[in-house]
């Protein structure tokens, strides 16, 4: 189902697991927008792919996954 997520932490960084592929490759994790968490987030890498363009705004993290959304793994971002 879009939208389910997995996390898990290992030092500094957040693991997010997405567990359905997006349909229009974007990702939205309202539980990392800035109001649900003061922590600041300076880069945010999708696994076997590399760096990936992101906003948080009040609502949630946004996550572009652009061409790699078509893989058929799960998407999982490291998020610093």
């Amino acid at each position: 189902m879009p939208g389910d997520y997995r996390f898990t932490q290992k030092g500094d960084a957040i693991y997010a697991f997405a567990l359905a592929p997006p349909e229009d490759g974007k990702l939205s994790i309202a539980s990392l927008g800035s109001a649900q968490s003061q922590e600041a987030i300076a880069r945010v890498k999708l696994l076997g792919v590399g760096p990936v363009a992101f906003r948080r705004d009040g609502d949630a993290l946004s996550v572009e996954l652009g061409a790699a959304a078509a893989r058929p793994l799960p998407a999982v971002l490291k998020i610093q």
